[in-house]
């Protein structure tokens, strides 16, 4: 191949002229030597573009075969810092300068080979920001910052947004993060509605992961050339409406549906087709000055590139990070490799000065608490911690369990790495820096075992650990010198008990944290939906009984707003005067400090899906699966609550008190009951203030008699540190009842937590087994009936 035409976008003019800067780091010292001997006995030097010259003759370019000198390649950068001394971030601080320096204005000599190039399109101006560049920008300074990611954290919000890609994952961050920018640098533009255009880089090869070698030097068909090997690239223009209200996941779901749009469309397709189609026309100077054009009337693009899910070696020299950057406009560039993903912010550093406020994705400074429910929970009233407790096989490993911890999702989660803190403004979360060693807590109980059967052993540990939820339940409250959350671990009784901060989020949060950090592989539980293989299709079965009622027409409509209308009134009444006969395991104000006693029933789900057979259109999902309007499709505080009556009848046989509760359900699912208090709540502490809404809260519960929670966890084994995780238990401090009860669905499995106020119910345990009896009753009355 002495002579090769250049094509398409492979056509070089100084306007749209790129490089591509991949910065590799190595774990070992560089050996030069080793290292030109390495690439230069790569398939690389063997590419036809890698080893070709570009000469200009005529107006026109081509390629031209030429010998590699190796050593013209490799030039060696004196270090600006001390790399003995220096630490590792100084190091990073040096990597960053000199990419920023070769992105500005650093051509590739001509009498080489060159190793890349790349170009991209765009057209309708945007108003001009703080962020904005323009023509003659590519020339100005720049800057690098680094953000880090683990790739599993973009898997575990994908996975809560159905169909949702990393792509989308990524650009929502992007325009949340921006939008907060924006809001501090330029709120007038926010206030006055903002729309921003980023330029997306389009891969338009037929398989978007990473591809042999071998497969893309093969020829193809004549619309793609001698091979697949080139600039398959176009570009998508994505329109980002900045507004700082909205919630992080509400950003991705909007870039979602804009991007679904456009992969339903041929927009890249005809941005790609049109310079090919134009540049034998015109000239690829002409299609330079369209490219560059419409490339200044945008604000900043975003590329984000699929690198190895395995790690390299270069001249046996592990590589520890590839990072990459475009000269010209480019100023977001990503990079995943190897279970991490590098994200390039590149800025003009005389139009964006403060880099570092751009790319803390994390956090702004001090954020205020706009949750009513977290504000709610931060008042002396209902103010509560939710304890979950999980068994776990072998003994535990104390600091293989804190590096797990540390190194899970849930320590980079904004509400795990903050304090809560409280000033004339109100309360604010403030980042801070997770010491692992402050929210471990090492507890040696004091108790005996002198058993020797092993389930006798078992339920002297079921009851040591029992006492101690029982204890932390009552007025022991989290330090605000840290951020929320607690992990003691009870020693001897192989045992964990994470406490976090009912501020932070709620019960099926929580399991969706778990499940993302400590699940073995992609858990249903993660976006709170039973498996309907598990449940035998109850999943379609409830939601047909859930427009069952706008099936209805007229009269479902009718009865859906006066069933509503019906119970917030009750809910009145109980807010204003009306509250429960007082009887032998009633509660009340003050209550809630009482000393506590806890017991445990435990069931099999299966007995639970066995007897709700029984009961004509009964469905265990209904009672499983949280609400999906305010379940687990984001993070915080999205629970409601209903009144439900319970008849107590001795003569009753125990399946006609579900068919009696069944009945009383049906009607409120028909109805709005669950979101009147939510709404009510959030109204409450937005207009009138937290206190006032918690006043609401606390004589609400003090008037009933007792609380009942079913949280579905997940459906299969955890395994946190190596040590798989036995049993999951919940429940919940300062609760003005006697009584309350918790329930927590795991592997097949579920544990019943009935706790009470030892004062006034002495003997829970009686409780318990009248439960576990009641369940044992209706299984056998069903095994008779079916005989």
């Amino acid at each position: 191949m002495e002579k090769q035409p250049l094509l398409g976008l492979g056509l070089l003019v100084p306007k749209t002229e790129q490089f591509i800067n991949c910065a590799m780091g190595l774990r070992h010292p560089i050996d030069v030597d080793a290292l030109k001997k390495a690439v230069s006995e790569s398939v690389m030097m063997e590419h036809p573009r890698f080893c070709s010259l570009l000469v200009r003759n005529h107006r026109k370019e081509y390629w031209r075969k030429t010998c590699v000198n190796i050593d013209d390649h490799f030039i060696s950068v004196k270090p600006i810092i001390d790399t003995v001394t220096g630490s590792q971030d100084d190091m990073e601080a040096a990597v960053n300068a000199c990419m920023a320096n070769l992105a500005v204005s650093n051509p590739l000599s001509e009498n080489k080979p060159l190793w890349e190039a790349l170009g991209m399109v765009s057209c309708v101006k945007d108003r001009r920001t703080v962020i904005y560049g323009g023509k003659g920008t590519e020339l100005w300074p720049r800057q690098v910052e680094i953000v880090k990611f683990q790739l599993q954290e973009f898997m575990s919000i994908k996975m809560i947004i159905p169909n949702a890609t990393i792509n989308d994952v990524l650009l929502g961050m992007i325009s949340s993060r921006l939008s907060k920018y924006l809001h501090v640098k330029s709120p007038d533009d926010l206030r006055r509605g903002l729309q921003i255009t980023l330029v997306v880089p389009v891969n338009l090869h037929k398989r978007p992961d990473l591809q042999e070698l071998a497969d893309l030097m093969r020829p193809n068909t004549w619309w793609c050339g001698s091979s697949l090997w080139g600039n398959k690239t176009s570009v998508a223009l994505q329109p980002v409406h900045c507004c700082n209200g909205l919630h992080p996941l509400d950003h991705v779901k909007r870039m979602k549906a804009i991007m679904d749009q456009k992969k339903q469309s041929y927009e890249a397709q005809m941005a790609y087709s049109i310079p090919r189609l134009v540049v034998p026309c015109l000239g690829p100077k002409a299609v330079s000055w369209f490219f560059y054009r419409s490339t200044c009337n945008t604000t900043f693009a975003c590329i984000n590139i699929v690198g190895p899910s395995e790690e390299l070696t270069v001249a046996d020299n592990p590589v520890t990070y590839i990072r990459v950057n475009f000269s010209s406009a480019v100023i977001l560039c990503m990079v995943s490799y190897a279970g991490k993903a590098d994200l390039q912010v590149m800025v003009a550093k005389d139009i964006i000065p403060d880099s570092q406020l751009l790319v803390n994705f994390d956090y702004d400074g001090e954020k205020s608490l706009k949750s009513p429910f977290s504000r709610v929970y931060l008042c002396p009233k209902t103010e509560q911690i939710i304890n979950c407790a999980m068994g776990l096989k072998y003994p535990i490993d104390v600091n293989v369990l804190k590096k797990a911890f540390s190194n899970s999702v849930m320590v980079n989660h904004p509400r795990f790495c903050s304090l809560m803190v409280r000033n004339h403004v109100g309360e604010q979360w403030r980042k801070t820096q997770v010491n692992i060693d402050d929210h471990f807590i090492i507890i040696r109980p004091t108790t005996t075992n002198t058993a020797t059967e092993s389930s006798h052993v078992e339920d002297d540990v079921q009851a040591a650990v029992n006492a101690y939820l029982a204890d932390v339940s009552v007025s022991t409250p989290l330090s605000n010198d840290k951020p929320l959350w607690e992990v003691h671990v009870l020693m001897g009784l192989n045992c964990i008990v994470l406490r976090v901060h009912h501020a932070l989020g709620d019960g099926a949060s929580l399991m969706s944290m778990l499940s993302a950090c400590f699940g073995k592989k992609r858990d249903d539980s993660v976006h709170g939906v039973v498996d309907e293989r598990e449940n035998g299709g109850g999943g379609k079965k409830g939601h047909e009984e859930t427009r069952k009622w706008k099936e209805g027409g007229v009269w479902g409509v009718v009865k859906s707003v006066w069933l509503t209308l019906v119970y917030a009134i009750k809910l009145l009444g109980r807010l204003l005067w009306v509250k429960d006969e007082t009887s032998v395991i009633s509660g009340g104000d003050g209550v809630e400090l009482w000393p506590r006693k806890l017991e445990t029933v435990k069931f099999d789900l299966q007995d639970f899906k066995f007897i709700k057979k029984a009961i004509p259109n009964a469905d265990l999902s209904e009672l499983m699966r949280p609400k999906t309007w305010y379940g687990s499709s984001s993070w915080g505080n999205k629970t409601g609550l209903i009144l439900q009556p319970v008849h107590c009848c001795q003569e009753l046989h125990p399946l006609e008190h579900i068919k009696k509760m069944k009945a009383t359900m049906d009607q409120k699912k028909q109805s709005y009951e669950a979101h009147i208090p939510y709404i009510a709540l959030k109204v409450f502490a937005s207009c009138l203030g937290p206190k006032v809404a918690s006043w609401c809260a606390h004589r609400i519960l003090c008037s009933t008699t007792m609380l009942i929670s079913n949280i579905m966890g997940p459906t299969k084994e955890m395994v946190i540190a190596g040590n798989p995780v036995t049993y999951m238990r919940v429940n919940i401090s300062s609760l003005p009842q006697a009584l309350t009860i918790h329930m927590v669905s795991y592997a097949g499995k579920a544990d019943l937590q009935v706790l009470v106020a030892k004062d006034i119910i002495s003997d829970p345990e009686l409780l318990a087994k009248c439960f576990q009896d009641s369940l044992l009753e209706m299984k056998n009355y069903i095994v008779e009936c079916n005989k």
